[in-house]
């Protein structure tokens, strides 16, 4: 029972931290270009994803992770001056990229560095592609068509032009992660404790930013 509630907290704790970067970092970066704004996001939730994994010795709690990130996006459901779509679809995003990040995992504990340096732009040029038919039946369904789906171009240039771009500085990111538990060996032992205080400051954070 203790090692259920414990990997449960943990898997809250790494999800709050991506919610409360999705509020704050996230916030910040909606001021440039949005595809400049996912191209960094992206990254960065790898990291947090990958970093859960190890911390629980578990694929399915990825998902777990991305869910609770998602649910703390959901926050905004309840501000009427926010679009509905700004809050679908980046709770979408979340959820799309938890299970591609998942899907190439193993790849990145392998030691092949070749199955390493590619996992991430898999995953990150496959999310977007889902997302962009997401967006499509959007499209169909309200009449509204999100920029990134405007012409073949827009599609092309969002999905692999900048899906490499973020899935290269996202392994580029996972080695400097790699790199800083071999040369620094702490490991963190307080997800538990500070699971819950941290989810009141994304709730927090997302209301006001």
């Amino acid at each position: 029972m203790k090692n259920k509630l414990v990997k449960l907290t943990t898997i809250l704790y790494f999800g709050v931290i991506w919610g409360i970067l999705e509020a704050s970092l996230g916030y910040v970066l909606h001021f440039v270009p949005a595809l400049i704004s996912g191209t960094i996001m992206f990254p960065i939730a790898s990291v947090i994803l990958y970093r859960s994994y190890k911390a629980l010795n578990s694929k399915v709690a990825l998902l777990g992770v991305g869910f609770i990130a998602a649910v703390i996006k959901s926050v905004n459901f309840f501000m009427p001056s926010i679009s509905i779509w700004k809050t679908i679809n980046p709770m979408i995003s979340i959820v799309v990229e938890s299970l591609f990040v998942l899907a190439v995992i193993s790849l990145l504990d392998k030691n092949n560095h070749v199955a390493k340096v590619v996992a991430l732009p898999i995953a990150s040029i496959g999310w977007r592609g889902v997302f962009l038919g997401t967006l499509a039946i959007q499209s169909l369904l309200t009449g509204f068509s999100a920029p990134q789906i405007t012409s073949f171009g827009s599609m092309a240039n969002f999905a692999l032009y900048y899906g490499v771009i973020s899935g290269f500085i996202a392994t580029a990111l996972f080695y400097l992660n790699l790199l800083w538990d071999k040369q620094i060996k702490f490991q963190f032992k307080k997800q538990p404790i500070l699971a819950l205080p941290l989810l009141a400051l994304a709730i927090v954070l997302t209301i006001v930013l």
